[in-house]
């Protein structure tokens, strides 16, 4: 059963990391869940293993792997690769087409196109399920990978500027000598017996708002004789003196 798929990813770094992680099998093989490499063929290829789980049924494969042209100023690569069962008489064949693209200085595109043919137990469980693992195996390699290129780079911190320097004179006292720093103000001193504590100005009170009342006014002295005074009543008196406002005063007789 052949079948082709294509698929297309962004990475957050540059252009030559990208490029570099793609054509070296063992960073592949580590991102690629089932997939392993286990040493080099005498072609200059590469020899691995791969196991890959289709609903009920678990595949394992062993094979060998190997670039047939990279061309780097391009961003291009092809590969071929072949495996078979190691418990049966099926197999898988593939060749996978891969281009990188720098997107921004910080970050590339990766689009690849794979003709993949399976034969033997893997091809009887169907097209549309070899297609719905095939995805998930893309997603989490691309996940894998991500993780391991893509690096948050804190931001730098802005340098606080540098002091200006005086301009000539300013700061200087007699003689070009630099003028010495004002001298702080006086600690106010603890008050005696205090223990320590110190001394605080004693705040004014403030003024009293009560209205004040008006000073009385002082009886004026009458004078009467004293035998007048005596003939009146004390009643007589009182009323006499109130109503005058007057202070009786004895004149002799």
């Amino acid at each position: 059963m052949a079948m082709i798929v294509e698929k297309g990813f962004t990475v957050r770094a540059p252009r030559q990391t990208v490029w570099n992680f793609l054509t070296d099998p063992a960073s592949v093989a580590r991102c690629l869940p089932g997939a392993a490499i286990t040493g080099q063929s005498e072609d200059g290829g590469w020899l691995g293993t791969m196991a890959i789980k289709v609903g009920p049924v678990t595949a394992s494969y062993r094979g060998k792997l190997k670039f047939e042209r990279l061309d780097e100023a391009a961003g291009e690569a092809e590969l071929v690769a072949s495996g078979q069962e190691t418990k049966g008489k099926g197999g898988a064949d593939m060749k996978m087409r891969s281009k990188v693209t720098a997107a921004s200085p910080e970050e590339t595109a990766v689009n690849v196109v794979s003709e993949v043919n399976v034969y033997g137990v893997l091809a009887q469980m169907g097209r549309g399920m070899i297609q719905d693992v095939s995805d998930q195996l893309f997603g989490k390699f691309t996940a894998a990978m991500r993780r391991e290129l893509e690096t948050d780079t804190p931001a730098a911190v802005p340098l606080a500027p540098a002091a200006s320097p005086l301009p000539p004179g300013e700061g200087q006292g007699e003689g070009g000598k630099p003028q010495s720093a004002p001298s702080p103000p006086p600690s106010p001193q603890p008050s005696p017996g205090g223990r320590g504590r110190q001394a605080l100005p004693r705040q004014p009170s403030p003024p009293s708002t009560k209205p004040l009342s008006p000073a009385p006014t002082p009886p004026r002295p009458c004078a009467v004789s004293r035998a007048s005074w005596a003939s009146t009543s004390a009643r007589s008196r009182e009323a006499g003196a109130t109503a005058a406002s007057c202070k009786p005063t004895f004149r002799p007789s």
